[in-house]
């Protein structure tokens, strides 16, 4: 059930920035009853030009926090002030985001990180559920978060738990191997 939950956020978010071809024809008609675009945010326009940006580097990026640099004519995230009439700050999506700075290697070396996050919280899940339920709870929040907002790497408390998080995880496994009998389960 957690794999399928992660599965279908990843999907969501493969939905909502048109990775899936035809799928704004099966959304059509949520879309026409909700007045809303597939995002539920109406954030496409700032996600059309970040990726439009991306074309230039789209392996290693423009650089970590090269893009949004304040809303200076010199910035090359100026263009939303002419756009939009106002300055976003960020790509409102953390997965964009992570392109857009650090490029498809960058967000392939977050999947892998969520990968190993959800596979080491069920790990613990057979030894610690509650905590093991606790951390991936966290790793959800985060990734539903980042939908909308750009939230890894950056200086919220949100990530700054995670990452804690992800200490703890790992000290809690590392417990678990080395004292299997004191939880009286076996570690596998």
């Amino acid at each position: 059930m957690v794999i399928a939950f992660a599965a279908t956020i990843l999907l969501y978010e493969a939905v909502i920035q048109n990775i899936i071809p035809g799928v704004h024809t099966l959304l059509a008609p949520i879309m026409s009853l909700t007045g809303k675009d597939t995002t539920f945010s109406a954030r496409t326009i700032i996600w059309t030009v970040i990726k439009q940006h991306i074309q230039g580097a789209p392996y290693l990026g423009s650089g970590y926090g090269a893009y949004w640099t304040g809303p200076l004519t010199t910035s090359p995230s100026y263009v939303f002030v002419p756009l939009m009439n106002f300055y976003p700050s960020e790509s409102h999506n953390g997965y964009l985001e992570m392109v857009n700075d650090l490029g498809r290697v960058g967000l392939a070396c977050m999947i892998l990180f969520l990968i190993a996050f959800l596979r080491q919280g069920l790990q613990l899940m057979r030894v610690d559920r509650n905590q093991a339920a606790l951390y991936l709870a966290l790793l959800f929040q985060e990734m539903v978060i980042n939908m909308s907002e750009s939230d890894f790497w950056s200086r919220t408390s949100t990530f700054a738990i995670l990452l804690l998080a992800t200490t703890c995880l790992s000290r809690a496994l590392l417990e678990a191997q080395l004292h299997p009998q004191s939880r009286g389960l076996a570690f596998r």
